[in-house]
């Protein structure tokens, strides 16, 4: 990837995979100003800005992830993913009322996406509506891709 970024330094295949390597290799420091590069030359590649939204959402800028993950979802309303990820930004920012629908819209899209039945569990528990939670637990525990984590999460709720 080197070689080809060398050749041709806005190569926008060669330069999101090395983000993701970068990424991969542990060292977002150096992965996150090759993305915001990659997303600055090349604004249509919708997966450069998830990514992107991502990585700053994990290293604490989550006002600035949330652009970025609004971009993804409005240029790709089906990316399952980035709607979750945009729940997690809003959770984060306090705007539990607005991660909700991020959630929902995620396994509407694709209803066996594990990670959405967990947050929208834990976030329900947090606003005190456990009957809600445990609804879309139970459902994950029937229709997730990982059942058990999902069984696990519905474990953990005592009894009232």
């Amino acid at each position: 990837l080197a070689g080809l970024l060398e050749r041709s330094p806005g190569h926008p295949q060669a330069l999101e995979w090395l983000t993701l390597v970068r990424i991969g290799q542990g060292k977002p420091d150096e992965a996150l100003p090759m993305l915001r590069r990659l997303v600055s030359l090349h604004p249509g590649r919708i997966e450069a800005e998830f990514n992107l939204g991502r990585l700053l959402f994990l290293r604490r800028f989550p006002a600035e992830a949330e652009q970025h993950l609004k971009k993804a979802v409005a240029a790709r309303p089906t990316m399952v993913a980035a709607w979750h990820t945009l729940g997690e930004v809003r959770l984060a920012r306090g705007r539990t009322d607005e991660a909700l629908p991020c959630w929902r819209k995620a396994l509407e899209i694709d209803p066996t996406y594990t990670p959405a039945y967990l947050s929208l569990g834990k976030a329900l528990l947090a606003k005190g509506d456990r009957a809600e939670a445990m609804r879309y637990l139970r459902h994950g525990t029937r229709w997730a891709a990982d059942p058990d984590q999902v069984s696990a999460a519905l474990a953990e709720l005592k009894p009232i």
